[in-house]
């Protein structure tokens, strides 16, 4: 997937969403940090089968009728069906051998000469734009990555199909339908900071304190979300990415900045509160997606 570039996502800072982010302006260097976690995230974890992607070797343009009764098929049968239309262009002679398409896709379904065979990819361009911004760049990245995974979710390609020749790409874009680019629920990023007040009551070690962990009087809450200004404050701050598998939630990820907050048992419970994050984000995009 990396290697073909596929997904090129990219993110808009300049829009005007805070006062150091004017329209117009070159992308700075948390744009360009977030777009390279987003890369990291999508082809560290397959997030999307390469399979999907794919347009497979077909003789002649697919019937008006063959679609309609594709448009009627329910998710399981979709999900299924995994022929890789989309809008690709042909495959260059420099381009990764050929890849035939695995028994249980369905091979010949309604294919022609060299069916089975992959001639294409679909390229999805992933525009994010921050219109209004009043986080950090993690909880940014949280924000991003939902949006990514949101678009993903709720893909629509056109009707893709190969000409007689055997090279040539045609596109339909009057007849767009959702594709499914996963089977599992999706992974969710989810930032928390950990904030140390002093015996004084506010933010860190009163003068002549400790610094470390455990100091007389000295209390610590732990942050969901924070916003930019409780970020600043914080002494650790924490982003996991997880995803929910047969039930049980998995650690995809995680990234830490500063530390000596943030004991065993409070990250046990950040990995729980993760998870239930997951679950609901998962629930409202699948509701989406049978809209």
């Amino acid at each position: 997937m990396a290697e073909l570039g596929l997904l090129v996502p990219n993110v808009e800072l300049n829009t005007g969403c805070a006062p150091e982010y004017l329209p117009g302006g070159p992308p700075g260097q948390v744009a360009q940090g977030l777009v390279q976690r987003v890369v990291s995230a999508l082809g560290g974890w397959g997030e999307v089968e390469l399979g999907r992607l794919m347009v497979y070797g077909r003789a002649s343009k697919p019937d008006r009728a063959s679609s309609d009764e594709e448009e009627g098929m329910s998710d399981e049968d979709e999900d299924m069906d995994i022929d890789g239309r989309g809008g690709g262009v042909p495959l260059d002679p420099t381009a990764p051998p050929v890849v035939r398409q695995p028994e249980s896709a369905g091979v010949g379904e309604r294919g022609g000469e060299g069916e089975g065979e992959v001639k294409g990819f679909y390229t999805l361009n992933l525009h994010v734009y921050v219109l209004s911004l009043d986080h950090g760049a993690n909880g940014l990245f949280d924000a991003v990555w939902m949006a990514v995974v949101a678009a993903l979710a709720t893909t629509r390609l056109p009707e893709v199909w190969v000409g007689d020749d055997g090279e040539s790409v045609n596109v339909d874009w009057e007849r767009p339908r959702r594709k499914v680019l996963r089977e599992r629920g999706w992974p969710v990023a989810s930032s928390f900071g950990a904030f140390r007040m002093g015996r004084d009551g506010l933010g860190g070690a009163k003068k002549g304190e400790k610094e470390g962990k455990g100091g007389e009087g000295e209390r610590s809450m732990i942050l969901a979300d924070p916003d930019a200004f409780e970020e600043g404050l914080c002494e650790e701050v924490i982003t996991l990415l997880v995803r929910e598998e047969e039930g049980q939630v998995r650690m995809l990820g995680m990234e830490k900045q500063g530390g000596g907050v943030v004991g065993l048992e409070e990250m046990r419970d950040l990995v729980k509160s993760a998870g239930e994050r997951c679950k609901t984000v998962n629930k409202v995009l699948e509701k989406e997606c049978r809209d």
